[in-house]
């Protein structure tokens, strides 16, 4: 409504109030909006913080993922499921049938075994056998894992078990009369040197000898005797 103006002697217009400069506004709804942002993450925050071991949820399931026993190298594995370690399973591995042979020898056994000229063990598994019979070649002085062990028996035999791991007898010669060995032209006999009484002679050797007794070193023997100082024994024998 028009007002009067005594100075002018007139009738004016009433004055507008300025208004707050332009972008005033703009600038206040952008602070309000950072503030309630800024409260929604510091409140989301705190509860996360509130409850940490809390299990995640499927979307739209109200039941816990489920999870498994991690193993050594973070992964997870479920139950039933074979856990591995560089591709080699955790569960032991069985013993085969000739693993068992091996474990059933003890130390102070003998053995029905000889190694014929070929490197072959006959028979192929171990034989426990009366260490007082004919047919009792070797005694079993040691059970070690590694063949490097044996060096100050006669002989060792070793066995590579399904569980990668190894069985090595450590052997000594047990001499009984009515076995049969080796000898060359020079009458030198190997005690390692074992074959049937009735085998055949390699070109190595001249003639087969079958022990006819054993007594303590430098014994008197009937025919020709070989004395072993490191048994402390003297073996006779005659030519088959």
């Amino acid at each position: 409504m028009d007002q009067w103006d005594e100075k002018r002697q007139d009738w004016t217009e009433p004055d507008i109030p300025e208004g707050p400069p332009p972008g005033t506004r703009t600038v206040r709804v952008a602070v309000v909006t950072a503030v309630a942002v800024l409260l929604c993450v510091a409140v989301g925050a705190a509860i996360w913080a509130w409850a940490p071991d809390r299990e995640p949820h499927s979307s739209g399931s109200a039941l816990p993922v489920q999870t498994w026993p991690s193993t050594p190298d973070g992964t997870q594995t479920a139950p039933g499921a074979t856990a591995a370690s560089g591709g080699v399973e955790s569960s032991p591995t069985p013993p085969s049938p000739e693993d068992a042979l091996f474990a059933g020898i003890g130390i102070d056994d003998c053995l029905d075994n000889f190694n014929d000229l070929y490197g072959a063990w006959s028979p192929e598994t171990p034989q426990a056998a009366s260490c007082s019979g004919t047919g009792a070649y070797y005694r079993v002085m040691s059970i070690a894992e590694d063949s490097t062990e044996c060096s100050e028996y006669d002989y060792n035999w070793s066995h590579d078990n399904e569980d990668f791991s190894e069985t090595v007898f450590c052997l000594n010669r047990n001499f009984r009369a009515g076995q049969c060995m080796f000898a060359d032209e020079e009458e030198r006999l190997s005690r390692n040197a074992i074959t049937p009484c009735d085998g055949d002679i390699p070109d190595d050797y001249t003639y087969i000898i079958r022990i006819t007794g054993v007594t303590p070193n430098s014994g008197d023997c009937e025919g020709s005797s070989w004395t072993f100082d490191e048994h402390g024994i003297t073996v006779c024998g005659e030519r088959v």
